[in-house]
């Protein structure tokens, strides 16, 4: 009986060490697992994050409900509405290394451009065959406008002027250009200039009013009509073409032709991108074998997670002007006491985790969270003859912290 029962104890050691080496086996295993894994999981991380920020949400950050279509991207952009905002962007954001027609633009152009957070010019569309004197934006309405669109700063037409076009009977005289609503054949009041005999170049007329009536009344939007009056000049002649007193006309230069500029405030900002994000992650519930692995990452201390994300790999260099690409970094990593050197961490946070530790609270939660920010600057084009350069507030994390 004593031996049956030391051969019965004998073997139920035998196994729990063998459970035990094994078990060893396997932790030793994970840990290689785990050290193998980290040179990568950063760029898994990456991946997944790529993943999420697919087309659609793309279009979200933009505020439009679909891809522009038909679009063309000329070697030489000449085309007055997109070159000006081209060079918006050179001088505001960073210097475009494409071929676009050289503006030169003034101080107000500048400061426009500074205190809006999104800016759009309008290409003309002529309505009469052979004449400057009507003309048809297609404005953004309330109806088609993305939410995040809060207000209509000021919106300008802009026409050019070349003297040496001018006729030669109308030739050292000033002009008075009025600009009016057109309505089936009524004329509403917008504003009006006086040209002196010796302008060249662009000229700005403050249109807001009407801008603002076409985009709660779309209904209403036939155009504009230009009416030139030279001054000091016999009574008889009463009104001429804009092409008289050398404004560029369709049959010109396009680098010359009218357009509209609309500046605009908008309340898009990281937390409504993220907001998107979030909300197309919720529909699915499963985890794939790269997600799981992004969720060790996850336990790391609080940092900045790096993320690039390239407008040519998603297909949208077509459209999208500049730039080739954005940093929609992110912060990510856990915020326990005791925290990391690297961790930057406000005295609040510091009392919330000894508070937690002590148990004296499960409220007191310290999480990881973007200290500063850095905004997206994007120009891009739309398939309805609009170009759009849009700065989204917040948008990329730049320093990440325990608060």
């Amino acid at each position: 009986m004593q031996r049956g029962t030391s051969k019965r104890i004998f073997k139920s050691k035998n196994k729990t060490l063998l459970i035990r080496m094994k078990i060893l086996l396997i932790s030793i295993l994970l840990t290689m697992s785990t050290i193998c894994d980290s040179a990568y999981e950063s760029n898994l991380e990456d991946y997944e994050l790529t993943k999420e920020l697919n087309k659609a949400s793309w279009l979200d950050v933009l505020g439009i409900n679909h891809e522009p279509v038909n679009i063309t991207r000329p070697k030489v952009e000449k085309r007055s509405a997109p070159a000006y905002l081209m060079n918006i962007y050179s001088n505001v954001v960073t210097k475009l290394t494409l071929n676009y027609t050289n503006f030169d633009l003034a101080r107000y152009d500048l400061e426009k451009a500074k205190e809006n957070n999104m800016i759009v010019s309008y290409n003309a569309h002529k309505i009469l065959q052979h004449s400057m004197q009507r003309l048809w934006y297609n404005v953004i309405t309330k109806d088609s406008q993305d939410s995040y669109i809060k207000a209509l700063s000021s919106a300008d037409l802009r026409l050019y002027r070349d003297i040496s076009l001018v006729s030669e009977k109308f030739q050292g005289l000033p002009f008075n250009i009025t600009v009016y609503r057109y309505k089936k054949a009524d004329l509403n009041y917008i504003n009006s200039v006086i040209v002196e005999a010796d302008q060249q170049g662009w000229i700005a007329i403050d249109i807001t009013s009407c801008i603002q009536w076409w985009t709660t009344y779309p209904q209403d939007n036939e155009g504009l009509k230009l009416v030139v009056k030279p001054m000091k000049i016999d009574n008889l002649v009463q009104y001429i073409l804009p092409e008289d007193i050398g404004v560029s006309g369709f049959d010109g230069k396009p680098e010359k032709f009218a357009f509209v500029v609309g500046y605009y405030q908008t309340t898009l900002n990281r937390q409504d991108f993220l907001g998107s994000l979030k909300n197309k992650r919720s529909a699915s519930t499963e985890l794939n074998f790269q997600e799981k692995k992004v969720l060790k990452y996850r336990k790391k201390h609080c940092q900045l997670r790096d993320m690039y994300v390239n407008f040519n790999k998603i297909g949208y260099s077509d459209w999208i002007i500049a730039p080739d690409g954005v940093e929609a970094n992110d912060c990510i990593g856990r915020c326990d006491y005791p925290f990391g050197d690297q961790v930057n961490v406000s005295i609040h946070a510091f009392l919330k985790s000894l508070v937690k530790l002590d148990g004296l609270s499960k409220l007191m939660v310290v999480r990881c969270k973007p200290i500063k920010y850095s905004p997206a600057n994007i120009l891009y084009l739309s398939d309805d003859s609009k170009t759009i350069f849009r700065r989204v507030e917040n948008f990329s994390a730049s320093a990440c912290g325990c608060r």
